[in-house]
C-alpha cells in the first residue's frame, strides 16, 4: 500500500523527469530517535548509548557504539535529554569528533530530575556524533532513570 508521504515522493521524482531535472541532488531522509541507554553506570569521558531505536532513516545511528556518523554534508540538528534519580548530578556533551558542541549540567532533587540539550552542526561525511558523559559526582550505582520520563537522542539533517 502506497501512502501520501511515499506517493509525494514518487509524484516529484515524476514531475522533475518530465522536468528533465535529475533527482540525483534531492536530500535524502536522515533522521533518528533513539532512548533506553544502555549504559546507566556511567564513567567520565564515557560515551551514552541508546539501544531502543524508534527512528533510524538514514541507518545513522548505531545503537551499539552510541555513535551517529554523517551520510552526507549538511547541517544537522541534534537534541539531547536525560534523566536521573534523585540526590545524583550529571553532565553530558554533544560532542562531533573531539570537538564540545554544548554541554549540559542538572541535579536531580526529587524523583526524576532531567536536562536537556540542543546542537545544530556543519557537517562533512562520515563525521560523528555522540554524547559523553562529564565528571560529575553521584551516589548511587545507577545514575539514569529508566522510566518515565525518558532519556532519549534525537538527529536529523536539516539542510
Amino acid at each position: 500500500m502506497v501512502n501520501e508521504k511515499s506517493f509525494l515522493y514518487l509524484w516529484v521524482i515524476v514531475f522533475l523527469a518530465l522536468l528533465g531535472k535529475s533527482t540525483q541532488n534531492c536530500p535524502t531522509t536522515v533522521a533518528f530517535h533513539a532512548n533506553s541507554l544502555s549504559n546507566t553506570q556511567l564513567l567520565p569521558g564515557n560515551k551514552l548509548v541508546f539501544r531502543v531505536i524508534k527512528v533510524n532513516q538514514g541507518g545513522a545511528y548505531n545503537s551499539r557504539s552510541g555513535i551517529f556518523v554523517a551520510p552526507q554534508n549538511g547541517t544537522y540538528s541534534f537534541n539531547a535529554h536525560l534523566c536521573l534519580v534523585a540526590g545524583n548530578a550529571l553532565g553530558f556533551d554533544v560532542m562531533v569528533g573531539s570537538s564540545v558542541y554544548s554541554s549540559t549540567y542538572a541535579r536531580g532533587y526529587t524523583g526524576c530530575g532531567c536536562s536537556s540539550v540542543p546542537a545544530i552542526a556543519v557537517l562533512k561525511q562520515n563525521d560523528q556524533v555522540y554524547l559523553r558523559w562529564k565528571t560529575y559526582s553521584h551516589t548511587s550505582s545507577s545514575v539514569i532513570c529508566q522510566s518515565i520520563p525518558q532519556s532519549t537522542f534525537t538527529g536529523m539533517l536539516i539542510n
